[in-house]
């Protein structure tokens, strides 16, 4: 029996802020758990574009059979470090990481199936600073706040949220969009050389994706500026509603690394200690 039901004789009562894949992990890991989870969302399925995965399989949803990705890295990384975010960066990038090859799962399916069970279920509303400032002041009854949304628009005490911008060309079939550079099947390529310009290109379960630095932009079509976070010191919303707030996921966190199944263990990781 885990810790939380020795201490409480009542389900714990947890809010999700978010529908994409960490927030819906994070659901599932108050599902698992046998507690309450109520899901504060647009309602909007998240699009996947590209060659984007799962480090890990997420407990109790169809994550597919386990592959493994050659992880290659071209030049060193010190010269991909530089090409991505310029000089004077020294943390660590994923070919330092994640080389030279890794286990990976299907994020579509593990979502879509994630997607099935919570929708039905989703409360429907337009996330804002001030619908944040109502759930201070009613104090709903919520014993965690699981937060998965982008957090940079919601700091409002002027703290630092850091980003890289890049540009991204990934395949979205539905969309009759599809990636201008080629790799292997199963292979993610880091490229740390200057020529070609791009600094990644993957292929994983039949999506491609193509990442290039911020300058200059690279002249494909459908190429789209992203903003990857790298690190915050942001302290704002430390609760809501009277309760801790958990921050999931690489755009609710805001640091560089976070990877969406993480989600579903930090979140279980926080319900066994209450």
């Amino acid at each position: 029996m885990s810790l939380f039901k020795r201490k409480r004789q009542r389900p714990l009562i947890v809010a999700v802020l978010g529908s994409g894949p960490a927030g819906l992990f994070a659901a599932q890991a108050v599902y698992d758990t046998g507690n309450i989870v109520e899901i504060y969302a647009r309602g909007e399925r998240s699009a996947l574009y590209g060659a984007q995965y799962l480090h890990e399989p997420v407990p109790g949803l169809d994550c597919g059979e386990r592959q493994v990705v050659d992880y290659i890295l071209k030049g060193t990384p010190e010269g991909y470090r530089r090409k991505v975010y310029g000089d004077g960066a020294t943390f660590a990038v994923s070919p330092e990481v994640l080389s030279p090859r890794h286990a990976a799962w299907d994020i579509r399916s593990a979502y879509g199936h994630a997607w099935d069970r919570f929708s039905p279920i989703m409360h429907k509303v337009e996330i804002t600073t001030g619908w944040l400032e109502r759930l201070v002041l009613f104090k709903e009854e919520f014993d965690l706040v699981v937060w998965s949304i982008p957090l940079a628009p919601f700091c409002i005490g002027g703290h630092g949220l850091w980003s890289q911008a890049v540009w991204a060309q990934g395949d979205a079939p539905e969309l009759d969009m599809y990636c201008s550079v080629a790799v292997e099947p199963w292979t993610v390529v880091n490229n740390g050389e200057d020529s070609p310009r791009w600094y990644r290109a993957s292929n994983v379960f039949g999506h491609r994706t193509a990442e290039w630095p911020e300058f200059p932009k690279p002249p494909v079509a459908g190429a789209v500026k992203v903003h990857k976070p790298v690190t915050n010191n942001c302290t704002c919303w430390p609760e809501l509603g009277g309760a801790p707030v958990l921050r999931v996921g690489r755009y609710g966190t805001w640091i560089k690394g976070e990877l969406s199944h993480q989600a579903y263990f930090r979140t279980r990781s926080a319900l066994e200690a209450m």
